[in-house]
Protein backbone atom coordinates (compact mmCIF):
# COMPACT_ATOMS: atom_id res chain seq x y z
CA UNK A 1 0.00 0.00 0.00
CA UNK A 2 1.35 3.34 -0.56
CA UNK A 3 1.76 5.83 1.86
CA UNK A 4 -1.10 8.23 0.54
CA UNK A 5 -3.07 5.35 1.29
CA UNK A 6 -2.32 4.65 4.22
CA UNK A 7 -2.40 7.93 5.70
CA UNK A 8 -6.82 8.26 4.05
CA UNK A 9 -6.67 4.71 5.89
CA UNK A 10 -5.50 6.05 9.42
CA UNK A 11 -7.75 9.64 8.93
CA UNK A 12 -10.91 7.58 8.44
CA UNK A 13 -10.57 4.34 11.04
CA UNK A 14 -8.76 6.75 13.24
CA UNK A 15 -6.19 4.56 13.73
CA UNK A 16 -2.46 5.95 13.81
CA UNK A 17 -0.85 2.20 14.80
CA UNK A 18 -2.04 1.91 11.51
CA UNK A 19 0.77 4.26 10.29
CA UNK A 20 2.86 2.60 12.63
CA UNK A 21 2.24 -0.72 11.71
CA UNK A 22 3.30 0.70 7.38
CA UNK A 23 6.63 1.71 9.15
CA UNK A 24 7.55 -1.40 10.63
CA UNK A 25 6.14 -3.45 7.29
CA UNK A 26 8.38 -1.03 4.84
CA UNK A 27 11.55 -0.80 7.19
CA UNK A 28 11.31 -4.91 7.25
CA UNK A 29 10.72 -4.81 3.55
CA UNK A 30 14.04 -3.01 3.11
CA UNK A 31 16.00 -4.90 5.48
CA UNK A 32 14.92 -8.13 3.55
CA UNK A 33 15.78 -6.36 -0.04
CA UNK A 34 19.09 -4.70 1.32
CA UNK A 35 20.24 -8.15 2.90
CA UNK A 36 19.63 -10.27 -0.05
CA UNK A 37 21.10 -7.35 -2.59
CA UNK A 38 24.08 -5.23 -2.89
CA UNK A 39 23.32 -1.90 -3.32
CA UNK A 40 26.10 -0.93 -5.70
CA UNK A 41 27.23 -3.04 -8.19
CA UNK A 42 30.52 -2.44 -9.93
CA UNK A 43 28.88 -4.23 -13.42
CA UNK A 44 25.85 -2.09 -13.79
CA UNK A 45 26.01 1.33 -13.08
CA UNK A 46 22.48 1.78 -14.16
CA UNK A 47 21.00 -1.27 -11.43
CA UNK A 48 23.03 0.59 -8.93
CA UNK A 49 21.24 3.78 -9.81
CA UNK A 50 17.97 2.36 -9.86
CA UNK A 51 18.43 0.77 -6.31
CA UNK A 52 20.19 3.56 -4.95
CA UNK A 53 16.88 5.93 -6.10
CA UNK A 54 14.93 2.89 -4.27
CA UNK A 55 16.88 3.54 -0.88
CA UNK A 56 16.20 7.50 -0.87
CA UNK A 57 12.73 6.88 -1.82
CA UNK A 58 12.26 4.45 1.11
CA UNK A 59 14.12 6.99 3.57
CA UNK A 60 11.87 9.69 2.27
CA UNK A 61 8.78 7.91 3.33
CA UNK A 62 10.08 6.82 6.40
CA UNK A 63 10.91 10.22 7.34
CA UNK A 64 7.34 11.52 6.24
CA UNK A 65 5.99 8.82 8.44
CA UNK A 66 7.90 9.18 11.23
CA UNK A 67 7.49 13.03 11.31
CA UNK A 68 4.03 12.45 11.31
CA UNK A 69 4.00 10.68 14.07
CA UNK A 70 6.34 13.12 16.21
CA UNK A 71 9.63 11.08 15.88
CA UNK A 72 12.97 12.16 14.46
CA UNK A 73 14.48 10.22 12.41
CA UNK A 74 18.58 9.51 13.10
CA UNK A 75 20.50 11.05 10.34
CA UNK A 76 23.20 8.10 10.78
CA UNK A 77 22.54 4.72 12.21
Amino acid sequence: MALSDTLISVSESREPSRLCQYVHELAGMLHKYYAKHSIIDEKDAQLSQARLFLIVAVKQVLGISLGLMGIKAPDKM
